[in-house]
């Protein structure tokens, strides 16, 4: 991949505190600063946005999820023994 030059001007306080990281031997130099801090936004914004999206998504099976009656729950249970009795293991099929 190749790198592409870019300019930002920073307000000086912020630029001093970035050079101050820098000199603790963290980063090796400021370019290294930016970009891993730029890595980080980036990171965190897509973490954000997936996290906003699956919240959209929740409560959209409303309505669609069809409960099971106590009749239809006895015939599941009846074919579920019938199975077991003839030698088949659902659980084990489906690896449940």
């Amino acid at each position: 991949m190749q790198n592409k030059l870019i300019s930002i001007r920073l307000p000086e306080k912020m630029l001093n505190d970035a050079k101050n990281i820098t000199s603790t031997g963290l980063f090796s130099n400021l370019n290294d600063f930016i970009r891993a801090s730029i890595r980080k936004s980036i990171d965190d914004y897509q973490t954000k946005k997936a996290l906003l999206e699956l919240k959209k998504g929740f409560g959209t099976m409303e309505g669609k999820i069809k409960r099971l009656t106590h009749k239809e729950r006895e015939k599941l249970v009846k074919e579920f023994f019938k199975e077991k009795k003839a030698g088949r293991d659902i659980f084990k099929e489906y690896n449940l």
